[in-house]
């Protein structure tokens, strides 16, 4: 599955799974969520990054700021925009930050 960053410009072929790392807010409790999508996109949740370097033997420490990242699919032929928020998921409705991604989904590899 491939990975991109906000920096990048992200284009993948229909029926394609990608993640977008996102920069984590670490022991902070904010975590990013997709506030709108298109529709030729799916959100498909978020990936266990700290699992991941776990996993590869990195030393986590309590309160590490890990990247966050995010599942999608994409379904049809098209450019399409995803705008995601940053902010805590209990009762706090503030956004400590906003990001916009265009991805490009060409048609079969």
């Amino acid at each position: 599955m491939k990975t991109f960053t906000l920096d990048e410009s992200i284009e993948v072929h229909v029926a394609e799974e990608f993640e977008l790392s996102l920069p984590g807010k670490g022991a902070q409790g904010y975590e990013w969520e997709v506030a709108d999508i298109a529709a030729g996109l799916a959100f498909l949740g978020h990936s266990p990054s700290q699992e991941r370097l776990e996993d590869e033997g990195a030393e986590v420490r309590l309160g590490a700021n890990f990247p966050e990242k995010l599942r999608f699919r994409a379904d049809r032929p098209g450019t399409f925009t995803v705008r995601l928020v940053c902010r805590r998921p209990f009762g706090d409705a503030d956004s400590i930050g906003a990001e916009t991604c265009r991805v490009s989904v060409h048609p079969g590899p």
